[in-house]
């Protein structure tokens, strides 16, 4: 989830909906961006750092404030 960090396990999604490609989708009602990250081909244990990049700086100037970290572990 971009944007904020989960507070609890109901801000959590199910693994098996991550989401597929490079493509981020804006939800309204919460008004942010959203990418599912699906980490099951991430096999090596320790932290990951995922940025955001925008694909035309152009059109989407994004804050470097677009990233986020997660572990995996054994």
């Amino acid at each position: 989830m971009i944007g904020s960090t989960p507070v609890d396990a109901s801000d959590l999604i199910n693994a098996s909906n991550g989401d597929t490609g490079n493509q981020l989708r804006y939800d309204a009602t919460a008004q942010k961006w959203i990418y599912n990250l699906a980490t099951a081909n991430f096999t090596g244990m320790g932290t990951y750092t995922i940025r955001i990049q925008s694909g035309d700086d152009t059109d989407y100037t994004l804050p470097a404030s677009c990233v986020a970290q997660f572990v995996r572990k054994p």
